[in-house]
Parts: structure tokens; sequence; C-alpha cells
């Protein structure tokens, strides 16, 4: 029971790994499209930010869900 609890957490460690990146350019991309050039530029930080901390949530609970659900 314990070593394919293991592997399960550590498949859901490389689809987190790889699925960080893609869901923050998405986040991204959709939260840079409301506003115009010159505010975008003054709010490119928080913007990030937020892509950061919202694409790291939404990726750890789908890896965690896929992985004890599929694995």
């Amino acid at each position: 029971m314990l070593p394919d609890l293991i592997f399960k957490i550590f498949l859901a460690a490389i689809l987190f790994l790889s699925l960080i990146y893609p869901v923050y350019k998405f986040i991204f991309i959709i939260s840079a499209r409301r506003y115009s050039l010159e505010t975008f530029k003054l709010k490119k930080k928080v913007i990030k930010k937020k892509s950061i901390f919202f694409s790291i949530i939404i990726t750890l609970i789908f890896s965690l869900l896929y992985s004890l659900k599929v694995f």
C-alpha cells in the first residue's frame, strides 16, 4: 500500500512540474488582455504574482486529484 501511494505522489509531482508553466502563461495572457498597454505596464508585477499564485493552486489540486483517480 505504501509504495503504491509513494509512486502516485511521485507521478503527481511530475505532473505538477510539467503543467505549472503552461497554466501560468494561460492565466497571465487572459489577465493581461483586459488592460490597455499603459495600465498593463503599471500592473505587470501584480498580474504576474496573481498568475503564479492561481497557477500553483489550480495545478496542485488538479495533479493531486488526477493522481488519486487515474494513476
